[in-house]
């Protein structure tokens, strides 16, 4: 079981994160910890047995963290803002009342208003500190305070409060930030009402709350609601607004019989649905869960950078020490290298190191989010950005996948369409479907063949089926599918650029159909963009005629036709062992394989659960613009992480001396520190733009 948990103090840094595993992870009955920084969740997965979240927050507490149970309200920085007000009225205190009071008193009046601002805002930051320490490590707050106290101790009291109310300051405001880079994926989780009208056994209509109801409850929807649950509607009809889920902007009009998404909002009509998934299992429920698990998951970067950040920190310490003590040896008091050692603490900032890749991050997962491009995986945006060769499925992807019949081979064609939709109800592939919304659309009477269940069914992706019917076995496939089962095709023309479906029944073959599909309008224009920076492929398991026809008329560099799902993944690891870097768009079941171990997967249209899961990216519109434009975005997301790492990496190099050699007092540092924190999250909030 997961437990999902909101860290609302004390979650900071890269050594926070850190810490906060070795805190949870040692648990009993605790199987993995995952940790989201820029979100401030951690994800807890536990075994049976294992700790309630009750207990895992009553833990964090005792360890200088605050957690609650993760909910779809983001969670108030008000609390934030008044401990940094309340310690800026003390940091001015430190300054007034020495204008204010007797010299003798000024000093004490002073000291005392710098440790309240230490001991009561501060005191989340203390608290942090020491809980660090009794776990043997050191955090961004263990500087903050060590700094804080050095001050106070040489009588610097408005450093020490003025580096308190900047600190509190900028966590504010940086949290303020870091919420609008994950606005947009927090827009993917489940928007659904309180509230739900639920048809009793009588049929009567009750308001009952969404955590009473169950699968197979109807529920009445109207004009204006959000969908709670993912159902089908029986009664009634809708038109539905699915720009949460693929980002279609006009409504999509819904009759008894459709399905209907959770999260979803009704735009017109009134219907009543059954409910068929509820809670976590909903669609979006189950796209917003991939989409914060893939914010959670490092890419290897970020583990280089937490590597960093582990000893970082002591590092810093180590340094002060060595400022104090030459301090100390250059002027011969103890107390002349204090405020510099102090200075080195504060200025520091492992902040802006560790937000350096997660802010960038988020942020283009927002970006792509608004745009109706889902990121499914840590991997997906470090793996686009190095993209060099995109190659395409066909069907369903490169076209629309919405077949029509265009011509029927025969002797008896009522009886070719016919055998072929009977064993074709065992199929959700595009061809599949069209065959049988031709049979029902020419009305041919159901005593040809079709029968309510298929006896012996057996398919294989890209060739074809068979199954027992009414008149002995059927073969529907590709011409090499029957001879496959000792039956020759029919003899027949070129199809050109069609599809051919071959038709066998009882031994014999009966025929043939020919389909075509339409090419998707913006697919053109999405090759010739990717073919600037990348080697475009056609890899279909469609036959070489329509494969090549395609290619020609979209501009693809190679097509590669007639290609089983094994046979698509021997093109992609050869194309990987040319040294190209290879994303794979596809739609369907058989293109699972080929998403799976293509560097980038990406899923493309209504997408199978089969082929999302092993997709990186999810673009459920289908809209091929969509690939090129999120290969951009990687890329600029790899400039913005390392400008973000330059940025970090320099402010540090070129901060400590300065502190070192007492240049800078630790009010100023404290400034510092906060600005390079902001700096970086504002870098990375350029994505979102």
């Amino acid at each position: 079981m997961d437990v999902t948990l909101t860290i609302t103090e004390g979650l900071h840094c890269a050594s926070c994160v850190r810490r906060l595993q070795t805190t949870l992870a040692p648990l009993s009955g605790v199987t993995a910890v995952r940790v989201d920084l820029t979100a401030r969740r951690a994800v807890v997965s536990t075994a049976s047995g294992g700790p309630s979240p009750a207990t895992l927050i009553e833990i964090l507490s005792r360890h200088g963290f605050s957690g609650e149970l993760a909910t779809t309200v983001v969670p108030s920085s008000r609390p934030a803002w008044i401990r940094a007000g309340v310690a800026v009225l003390l940091a001015g205190l430190t300054f007034d009342l020495p204008l204010l009071l007797p010299h003798a008193s000024a000093h004490a009046a002073a000291t005392a208003a710098a440790a309240v601002a230490l001991l009561w805002p501060g005191w989340i930051l203390v608290r942090s500190a020491v809980s660090a320490a009794g776990q043997r490590t050191a955090s961004m707050d263990t500087l903050i305070v060590l700094g804080g106290v050095a001050a106070l101790l040489v009588g610097e009291a408005h450093a020490t409060a003025v580096t308190v109310a900047l600190t509190l300051i900028g966590r504010a405001i940086e949290a303020r930030a870091r919420q609008a880079t994950a606005s947009a994926i927090e827009g993917l989780a489940l928007r659904v009402p309180e509230q739900v009208l639920r048809l009793n056994a009588s049929g009567a209509e009750e308001h009952v709350a969404l955590s009473e109801i169950h699968l197979g409850d109807r529920l009445r929807l109207h004009a204006g609601t959000q969908v709670p649950v993912d159902g089908t509607l029986v009664a009634g009809d809708l038109a539905v607004d699915e720009a949460l889920l693929t980002g279609e902007s006009l409504p999509v009009a819904k009759v008894a019989g459709d399905e209907v998404a959770g999260g979803t909002r009704v735009v017109d009509g009134t219907a009543i649905i059954t409910a068929t998934r509820i809670g976590a299992d909903t669609a979006v429920a189950r796209l917003a869960s991939l989409v914060h698990a893939a914010a959670i998951g490092k890419p290897s970067v970020q583990r280089v950078v937490d590597a960093i950040a582990a000893v970082f920190v002591p590092l810093v310490i180590g340094l002060a020490l060595a400022t104090w003590a030459g301090w100390w040896w250059h002027s011969g008091s103890p107390l002349a290298g204090v405020l510099a050692a102090a200075s080195v603490l504060v200025i520091a900032c492992p902040c802006a190191l560790g937000l350096a890749t997660p802010t960038a991050l988020v942020a283009a997962s927002g970006a792509a989010a608004r745009r109706g491009i889902f990121i499914l995986t840590p991997r997906a945006l470090e793996a686009a950005a190095r993209i060099t060769a995109v190659a395409f499925d066909k069907t369903g992807t490169l076209t629309t996948g919405a077949f029509t019949i265009e011509r029927i081979y025969g002797e008896d064609q009522a009886r070719v369409l016919a055998v072929a939709a009977a064993v074709e109800q065992g199929s959700d592939h595009p061809l599949a479907l069209a065959i049988r919304c031709a049979h029902l659309e020419r009305a041919i009477a159901p005593s040809r063949g079709i029968v309510q269940e298929l006896r012996r069914y057996t398919q294989r992706a890209g060739a074809g089926a068979t199954a027992d019917i009414d008149g002995g076995e059927a073969i529907v496939g590709s011409a090499e599918w029957l001879r496959e089962h000792r039956v020759e095709p029919l003899a027949m023309p070129d199809p050109g650029s069609s599809t051919v479906v071959h038709v066998a029944q009882a031994g014999v073959a009966v025929g043939a159909i020919l389909l075509r599909d339409a090419d998707r309008e913006e697919a053109p224009a999405a090759i010739a963009e990717l073919a600037k920076t990348c080697r475009v492929l056609l890899i279909s398991g469609d036959r070489a005629g329509p494969a090549t026809a395609a290619g020609t008329r979209l501009g693809v560099d190679e097509v590669a036709a007639q290609c089983t799902p094994a046979m698509k993944l021997t093109h992609l690891r050869r194309l990987q062992g040319e040294g190209l870097r290879v994303a794979f768009v596809g739609d369907g079941l058989n293109d699972a394989p080929a998403l799976a171990a293509a560097d980038l997967g990406i899923t493309v249209g209504r997408a199978n659960e089969v082929a999302a899961a092993a997709g990186d990216l999810l673009l459920p519109t289908g809209d091929l613009a969509g690939v090129p434009w999120v290969l951009r975005l990687a890329r600029r997301t790899r400039r913005v992480v390392f400008g973000n790492l330059l940025l970090a990496a320099g402010y540090n190099l070129v901060a400590l001396p300065f502190a070192a050699f007492g240049y800078v007092d630790p009010a100023l540092a404290a400034g510092a520190m906060v600005l390079s924190s902001l700096a970086v999250v504002g870098n990375s909030l350029r994505l979102t733009r």
